[in-house]
């Protein structure tokens, strides 16, 4: 749920995810086309980089 607050998104399944962006046999959603890296650093607070791929 933490993720989720910070713009994780949430897949059917596993083959879902497959079938859009490993083996591109289905059109990507923008929300899906959306990529998230998070960093918590030491000295507190948290680091979020977005971009479309």
């Amino acid at each position: 749920m933490k993720l989720r607050k910070v713009g994780g998104k949430w897949w059917e399944s596993p083959y879902d995810f497959e079938k859009a962006v490993e083996f591109k046999m289905r059109k990507m959603y923008p929300d899906e086309r959306e990529v998230l890296y998070l960093g918590w650093p030491q000295e507190g607070g948290v680091w979020v980089l977005r971009f479309q791929s």
